[in-house]
């Protein structure tokens, strides 16, 4: 079996959005967003709420 490390970044785009998920550690989180909100936004908030998340639960 090959081994890869794990998945920081995914970005999934779509017709009428994207999927955006982040993963650091124990924390996974995702957002469904337009096409109109800029996807640097949209990755800067989800790092910020992925850094919160993981100060809070360790």
């Amino acid at each position: 079996m090959a081994k890869i490390d794990p998945i920081k970044e995914l970005i999934i785009e779509g017709e009428k959005g994207r999927i955006v998920a982040r993963n650091k550690g124990n924390v996974l989180v995702v957002a469904f967003n337009g096409n109109e909100t800029p996807l640097g936004v949209v990755k800067l908030e989800l790092e910020e709420f992925v850094e919160k998340i993981s100060k809070t639960i360790s």
